[in-house]
């Protein structure tokens, strides 16, 4: 194999080199996965990096199980109602809407109410969501408010979104099955 027959990693034209990025490389019968932030590094050895090995056969599916940056979605452990938390990662945020919300027809949907958590802050809105603990909020992160029979999500600017125990339970069950980790940043 010359050089010029080498396999060569790439990365998505809206990456603007900016130097983090997923890169991938299909070799054989796998598509590697590399993330272009270990060469920023100069002690790093470029020969050591890590990299992930898909299986081609199962590039599709994994490419089905990340969240697309423009649709909304929700947990698989929700029962497919209309009463859901929904979340939809666009750009540096995580935005999170209650799906209620457009069942009153009279709402506008682009009146929609969401909150935004900056993805640097979402590990963290994971975790205190996790918890059984209220949380009065920080830095990107919504006040988590509960009751008996609700969960309250408040962010700075006062954007408040109203759970029932049914669909915030739901919600968690993807968060702890990984259904929500945005890792691919």
């Amino acid at each position: 194999m010359t050089d010029h027959d080498a396999p060569t990693w790439r990365k998505a034209t809206a990456s603007n080199n900016g130097g983090a990025c997923v890169e991938v490389r299909f070799e054989g019968e796998s598509v590697l996965i590399r993330d272009s932030k270990y060469l920023r590094d100069a002690t790093n050895d470029p020969a050591e990096q890590p990299t992930i090995a898909v299986p081609n056969a199962a590039w599709p599916e994994f490419l089905d199980r990340i969240p697309k940056t423009s649709e909304w979605f929700k947990s698989t452990h929700s029962d497919h109602g209309a009463a859901c938390v929904e979340v939809r990662f666009d750009g540096t945020s995580a935005l999170l809407r209650d799906s209620k919300y457009l069942r009153d027809p009279s709402n506008d949907p682009k009146a929609h109410p969401t909150v935004a958590v900056p993805l640097s802050a979402w590990p963290e809105f994971l975790s205190r969501a996790a918890d059984t603990l209220e949380f009065p909020g920080a830095e990107g992160v919504p006040s988590i408010e509960r009751t008996s029979n609700e969960i309250v999500l408040r962010d700075a600017q006062g954007t408040t979104l109203r759970y029932t125990s049914k669909e915030w339970t739901a919600f968690i069950a993807g968060v702890c099955a990984g259904e929500f980790a945005h890792t691919l940043v």
